[in-house]
């Protein structure tokens, strides 16, 4: 397996736990206003935020990547080889 695919992997698993961890981000409502407050616009906010997909899935998309960059996982205190 390439090194690439495992980074994406781990990120993936890190990123689903956070959507999962105590069902903070399982309302609608709230995933739209944990990303507007990341600084996702409000039109990519809603579409995301109303999609009907679970943490792993979510995981994956677009906006999400970009409300949780790296840094913010850093800043948690989890470390990243690729960083």
């Amino acid at each position: 397996m390439c090194v690439l695919c495992i980074q994406g992997s781990m990120r993936q698993q890190v990123v689903g736990h956070v959507f999962c961890e105590n069902n903070h981000w399982k309302n609608r409502r709230t995933r739209v206003r944990e990303l507007l407050k990341r600084g996702v616009a409000r039109s990519y906010a809603v579409t995301t935020g109303c999609a009907r997909k679970g943490p792993w899935r979510m995981s994956k998309v677009k906006w999400v990547n970009i409300a949780l960059p790296d840094q913010y996982f850093k800043s948690l205190g989890l470390v990243f080889p690729w960083i």
